[in-house]
């Protein structure tokens, strides 16, 4: 949980004479001290340069209340036309500036930018570039100034679009050009639109941008292939920076690997160096990327304590010497210091129990964050939502004191220190009023921006694999990989027997999974390998399905038998204690105990073949029987399509970032969600249009087409992953209204929703969660009765029948 400080603008308007007033970035709830690791600018490095462009009187960046509300630290000075940094971004801007180089500073010096996510790390950079740009265009300097690498193409376009707003709205930066450059196919640009950078990569070649971001792999392609070595020998003397974005994932080979690169990139450049090219020094000569100044920026990386590590991680990576001072985090307030001078007007706060009492009693269910808010606070300060909106103003400057000024925020926030369960936190505040308080803070943080407390909630999620379940009538489960569990029971007490959790995917029917002895109905001594064995097609290996109610329906004569060995399959039983199968019922005082659970298995001769052909024991469906389970990307799909689906969710928040261990694994995972996605989702619209009544397939199907009406991204999601971007589809959605699309197009569009509706409700309804198997929605043949009758005559008459 993090909460922003009030940012301090920059003192008066000549920044050069002026030093900066460095506001303390934004409090974590940590320990009442300032945290170790966390510093102010140093006296020396105080900034005394804004880059022209960022500074008054030219406006060269945007003064919208949008873009306010984007960028952190932005205050009077902001809306004149300037930009009021924040400490770390000062810090930044001090050590990376082209402004102030001499005979201290040859060049922009090496930095590591490790301030927390959404800190405003893309700025620390991209400042001084821009600036550095300029004063370079101005000189006649051609040529690449800056590259900028990221490890997938996703944070590539995303920054881009952040670029490409900041070139084409001011026209300060109007003559700089940029260009991105990565393995997806699109729109060929030859110079900066609104639509985007340049992407064409003739012109790329021809006519080096000043800016240039692609990734670690196209950046390997570029070094390699003639057509492209214009571009560096352009670029020769001119590159000044090279930034790494997500520097913790450089780690490991792929690190290895990018280290490589990079030092085939200052080969690269030096090789087009004359013996006598001036500006080039000693020092240029001998470091591996030349003249070129290394910038790494990342959330995650290092402990905020010593930063050895770290710099000798970007040492490695980078050839280039990293000094303590290369490091740029995070000064910090403490709770008090973030709570001081707030104002509570009339409101008194109420710190008992009682109020504790109120919050438990706030509905939470389809309400509106705002209103949600003014019951917490009425809670807190035993007051009427009336008086607390009056509180407030109708400006809402009161929200953000009346929430600074409670004890009780400030317990929420020191609990939450450090990643904290939710149950924790309830067992230290009180069942119930925690997600009362964590919506008031999300609406707040929403409402008044980065001087409120954040909240990020996160959900961990284990894949479901190896899971064992008891051996007992009623269900417990573990994981199988967690090695011994040790149980909380009497030193008498046998340990409970746990197999592999079994089910069918056909009648959703579970169990066990056992392997048998090499001879006999004894369960084998080694449960560790039942999995493989049944990988592997063992025919030893047997699925167990537990039949309680074939066992109250059975004749309990005794010693009779359950099961005829010639039946395919019956009931038997499973003697938990004894580790074998017996055929006939045990004495009632062993069934009472729980040590003979009755069971369905494969019986007979073919008994072995079944257990291969996964052939379930209760409904002989082939195919059926599957280790209880669920792989990541099953629940990753299902999880995003889940919370993509909640109604209360902004449209502008439906964004996903995923990260992998490989691109193999990216590429997969991308696809499989794209696929269920679309799956969830024309579910959800088939039961939408079924909200009218019963429907035949071609009237659903338009029903469904009419929900979609004039919404381009309504549109979209109708489209399988593998049309949405094909240029004979893409006028479907990308048409601004419903009406505008070719009747041709909406002729094939209707034939292939029919297709998928069809495959819903037939060839797929069976397996997944469908709409038939959750119960949602069923289909039936709907012929009248007089048609069948008519029919079963024509058919019968040839025969003498009538």
């Amino acid at each position: 949980m993090t909460c922003g400080g009030t940012p301090a603008p920059l003192a008066g308007r000549n920044h050069q004479d002026q030093p900066a007033r460095l506001p303390r970035h934004h409090l974590r709830a940590r320990r009442p001290r300032r945290e170790a690791g966390a510093r102010r600018l140093p006296a020396a490095h105080r900034l005394r340069h804004v880059p022209r462009a960022l500074r008054p009187p030219a406006p060269a960046l945007p003064t919208s209340g949008h873009r306010l509300a984007r960028n952190p630290g932005l205050g009077p000075a902001y809306q004149r036309g300037g930009f009021t940094p924040y400490g770390h971004q000062a810090a930044a801007f001090a050590r990376l500036s082209s402004y102030n180089l001499g005979p201290d500073k040859s060049r922009p010096l090496p930095t590591l930018v490790t301030t927390g996510t959404g800190s405003g790390k893309t700025e620390t950079f991209l400042y001084p570039i821009l600036d550095h740009v300029q004063r370079a265009k101005r000189h006649g300097q051609t040529g690449t100034k800056a590259l900028i690498l990221y490890p997938m193409n996703a944070l590539a376009n995303d920054q881009a679009a952040r670029l490409t707003e900041l070139l084409t709205k001011h026209p300060a930066l109007g003559g700089i050009t940029a260009a991105l450059y990565t393995g997806e196919s699109g729109p060929q640009r030859s110079m900066v639109t609104k639509d985007g950078l340049i992407t064409d990569r003739e012109i790329i070649r021809d006519t080096a941008p000043d800016i240039l971001l692609t990734n670690y792999k196209m950046l390997d392609q570029l070094l390699l292939r003639a057509a492209d070595a214009p571009l560096w020998q352009q670029s020769a003397t001119s590159l000044q920076y090279l930034v790494l974005d997500e520097f913790h994932t450089y780690d490991g080979a792929q690190g290895t690997d990018v280290s490589m690169l990079l030092r085939r990139l200052g080969q690269t450049l030096k090789s087009y160096w004359r013996a006598d090219e001036p500006g080039i020094t000693d020092d240029d000569r001998q470091r591996p990327l030349g003249r070129i100044t290394p910038v790494a920026t990342s959330a995650t990386l290092g402990d905020g304590t010593n930063p050895t590590a770290m710099l000798d991680f970007a040492h490695t990576v980078f050839g280039d010497v990293f000094t303590p001072d290369s490091v740029v985090t995070e000064s910090r307030l403490t709770v008090h210091e973030w709570a001081e001078g707030a104002r509570t007007g009339w409101l008194t706060v109420d710190e008992s129990d009682t109020a504790r009492d109120r919050l438990r009693e706030i509905p939470l269910e389809d309400r509106a964050p705002a209103d949600v808010t003014l019951d917490v606070l009425a809670a807190l300060y035993d007051s009427a939502p009336g008086h607390v909106r009056h509180a407030v103003g109708p400006d809402g400057a009161g929200l953000l004191d009346l929430v600074r000024a409670h004890p009780t925020v400030h317990e929420l926030i020191a609990a939450a220190e450090s990643a904290t369960s939710l149950a924790d936190l309830s067992d230290e505040l009180g069942p119930g009023t925690v997600e009362p308080l964590l919506t008031m803070l999300s609406h707040v943080r929403a409402t008044v921006g980065r001087d409120a407390p954040s909240v990020e909630v996160h959900l961990w999620i284990r894949e479901l694999t190896r899971v064992d379940r008891a051996a007992t009538g009623s269900p417990e489960f573990r994981w199988a990989d967690d090695g011994v569990v040790l149980e909380d029971t009497a030193p008498d007490d046998l340990p409970t027997t746990f197999l592999p959790a079994i089910y069918c995917r056909h009648c959703n029917r579970s169990g066990w999974g056992i392997t048998l002895a090499p001879t006999g109905l004894d369960l084998d001594a080694d449960d560790a390998t039942i999995r493989r064995r049944a990988m592997n097609k063992d025919d030893r290996f047997r699925a167990l399905i537990h039949a309680p109610l074939e066992a109250l329906d059975a004749e309990p004569a005794e010693n009779a038998p359950t099961a005829a060995p010639d039946d395919p399959t019956g009931l038997v039983w499973l003697m938990v204690e004894e580790r074998r199968i017996a055929a006939t019922r045990p004495d009632d005082g062993t069934i009472a105990e729980g040590l003979a659970l009755p069971v369905l298995m494969n019986l007979g001769a073919d008994a072995g073949a079944d257990s291969i052909k996964d052939t379930c024991p209760s409904c002989r469906q082939p195919e059926g029987i599957r280790f209880l389970g669920s792989a990541i990307a099953t629940m990753l799909s299902v999880s995003l399509s889940t919370l993509f689906g909640t109604p209360q969710l902004d449209g502008r928040e439906k964004r996903a970032l995923v990260f992998t261990d490989s691109v193999q694994d990216a590429a997969h995972r991308a696809g499989f969600v794209q696929a269920r996605s679309h799956a969830l989702t024309l579910r959800t619209l088939i039961r939408q249009a079924l909200a009218d009544g019963a429907a035949d397939l071609d009237s659903l199907t338009h029903r469904v087409l009419a929900l979609a009406g004039d919404s381009q991204n309504a549109r979209y999601r109708l489209l399988p992953p593998e049309l949405a971007e094909r240029s004979d589809f893409a006028k479907f959605w990308a048409t601004k209204t419903a009406a505008g699309i070719p009747p041709k197009l909406r002729a094939a569009m209707i034939k292939r929703l029919l297709l998928d509706i069809e495959l819903e409700f037939g060839l797929r309804s069976g397996v997944g969660r469908t709409l038939e198997r959750t119960g949602t929605a069923l289909t039936y043949i709907d012929v009248p009765e007089a048609r069948l009758l008519s029919i079963a005559r024509g058919r019968c008459s040839p025969t003498g029948f009538s």
